[in-house]
């Protein structure tokens, strides 16, 4: 089914002839090698120039040849870090200790916030509870209040029945008075 190998797997063959059906592999083997070597030392041409021209002050040559660079092989050497000088005349190692510093600047500038913050969410929870016990007073009082309103209406009305108690008793003694009357004129009628 499957074909046979028709390498023997064991100790190497050596100059034995053989050593048979890998030509073909061996000079993509040393073509590679080759390649690879062309590459490194273009690579290192192309920065070694690029670096006389930023030393020369020609940016505009230096950026070519150090584009070259980086698209060959990214992380070659400091490509980048004089890439970007070359493109911007900043050099980034001299900029580090300033963005450091900016950096610890701004990390306490952010845990000053985180305390502002922590100490305004305090504040926030306090006042939260202290509304709510003036809510809770206030709803107290409109309680009482209604309370006292109910007690006013009420003695109001005991005071308004106690009137007409005494207007009735009045009325009833007048009324008294004048039945006395009547009998005292009927007797004397009669």
């Amino acid at each position: 089914m499957f074909p046979q190998n028709p390498y023997v797997a064991g100790n190497p063959v050596g100059d034995s002839t053989a050593f048979v059906g890998r030509a073909d592999v061996l000079r993509e083997v040393l073509r590679v090698l080759r390649h690879a070597k062309l590459r490194k030392n273009k690579l290192a041409e192309l920065y070694q120039r690029a670096l006389g021209a930023l030393e020369k002050d020609d940016r505009e040559t230096a950026q070519t040849l150090l584009a070259q660079v980086v698209v060959l092989e990214p992380t070659y050497e400091e490509a980048t870090r004089y890439l970007h000088f070359a493109v911007t005349g900043t050099d980034v190692t001299k900029m580090m200790p300033l963005y450091a510093e900016e950096l610890t600047e701004c990390r306490q500038h952010e845990k000053d916030l985180e305390k502002a913050v922590s100490q305004y969410q305090q504040q926030v929870a306090s006042l939260k509870n202290e509304l709510g016990a003036k809510k809770k007073a206030e709803k107290d009082l409109k309680r009482l209040l209604e309370n006292e309103r109910k007690a006013r209406t009420k003695k109001g009305v005991e005071h308004n029945l106690r009137l007409e108690l005494a207007q009735s008793k009045i009325e009833i003694e007048q009324l008294k008075s004048d039945n006395s009357y009547l009998k005292e004129k009927l007797e004397l009628k009669r």
